[in-house]
């Protein structure tokens, strides 16, 4: 299960660190900012939750230039966050997970959710926002090819 909640962590922080964006990008690159250092702590206090809001206001602030990036990386995001809870994971204490109680069909839905994250929409998407990042806020999100 560590590796799950491992990978899980893994995912959120390269998805978050994938991104930039908001119609006031002034705004929009704090938050963007603070996003980021604020993902560096999922997995460790096992709150995911959060993460996923703050996917979502990342979305609502993108500035028209990666507005449509933000919703296929948020779409996927929201996928993911609902396999979690179609496998009855409490995003809020995923530090707690015991993978070992999982069945296969819980473990089979979060891979796939999972493996959602890796496809080409999706890396497309995360490598504008990176370069969108970089670009307009001075942020290196790494996630550029």
């Amino acid at each position: 299960m560590k590796t799950l909640k491992t990978a899980a962590a893994v995912v959120l922080a390269s998805v978050v660190l994938t991104a930039c964006g908001g119609n006031d990008t002034g705004a929009y690159c704090d938050r963007l900012e603070k996003a980021e250092d604020d993902f560096s702590s999922v997995g460790q206090d096992g709150n995911m939750s959060d993460a996923f809001d703050t996917f979502r206001e990342l979305r609502d602030e993108a500035p028209d230039a990666v507005k449509d990036d933000w919703e296929t990386l948020t779409g996927a995001i929201e996928e993911m966050e609902k396999a979690y809870e179609d496998a009855g994971i409490d995003l809020d204490k995923v530090d707690e997970l015991d993978a070992s109680k999982l069945s296969q069909e819980q473990v089979a839905k979060l891979s796939e959710a999972t493996k959602k994250l890796g496809n080409k929409d999706y890396t497309d998407a995360s490598n504008n926002i990176s370069e969108h990042a970089k670009s307009e806020c001075d942020i290196d999100l790494g996630a550029s090819s």
